[in-house]
């Protein structure tokens, strides 16, 4: 994984995601920006965007997590394993529910998991949520958070899937025009906050020889480069923005 890097106040345009790679690309995510992350599947989407969620909590931003296809827990796991990453001794998230780490490791594990949960994160685990779900809750998070003067500082619309995923508002079945993307750039300006959200990509991309995706790649392609500030897409050569 990628070292988190420590920028001073000012030092990016938008909120830094904790990874010098990414902020050197993109000058970090700006507020009222919709930002999408594509990729095929397996190629660490949900492992990116649950990795940048805990980094931008430890830099101080309030986190919104949805994740529609994941437990609360699942998330959490995966956030302490990559928060005690080390070169020389992983814990791959998957053994911290079979039991099968070593004293040291669960040791690693518990100071990780106190640390994770002082972390200003919120996770919304549930399945079948509809756009004006997601943005009524984002909304009541924004309320509480405005009371003792703080905001929301992003909004992970979507973990471990594609925006269009999550059940579209008022729309007839079969008519299949999906405007979540529009509602999820809607959201992220009226909310004034980065809202970031995960895309699949089409098979064609495993047809090229080189796998290279491009924007045509992308499921709903039109309706997405239409309404995202930010695409950004995972192959294994590296990340494109």
């Amino acid at each position: 994984m990628q070292t988190a890097i420590n920028a001073p106040a000012g030092y990016l345009p938008g909120l830094t995601s904790g990874l010098q790679s990414v902020d050197d690309m993109t000058g970090g995510f700006k507020r009222g920006e919709f930002i999408v992350i594509a990729g095929r599947p397996g190629m660490g989407k949900s492992a990116l965007a649950i990795t940048v969620a805990r980094l931008q909590a430890e830099a101080r931003n309030n986190i919104l997590l949805f994740t529609l296809e994941m437990t609360s827990q699942d998330v959490a796991d995966r956030a302490i394993a990559d928060a005690v990453w080390t070169e020389a001794s992983p814990i791959p998230y998957q053994n911290m529910g079979r039991g099968g780490v070593s004293r040291e490791e669960q040791q690693r594990l518990t100071d990780g998991a106190r640390a994770f949960d002082s972390l200003s994160l919120i996770i919304e685990p549930q399945a079948g949520l509809t756009l004006s779900q997601v943005a009524a809750r984002a909304r009541k998070h924004q309320q509480k958070l405005e009371r003792p003067r703080d905001d929301l500082g992003c909004d992970l619309a979507r973990s471990y899937a594609h925006p269009q995923a999550i059940e579209p508002v008022s729309r007839p079945t079969g008519s299949g025009d999906d405007r979540d993307s529009n509602g999820l750039k809607a959201l992220a300006k009226e909310l004034n906050v980065p809202v970031i959200a995960l895309a699949q990509l089409n098979r064609a991309v495993e047809n090229r020889d080189n796998k290279r995706p491009a924007m045509s790649d992308l499921r709903e392609s039109g309706s997405i480069e239409q309404d995202a500030d930010l695409i950004m897409m995972l192959f294994r050569g590296g990340l494109l923005p």
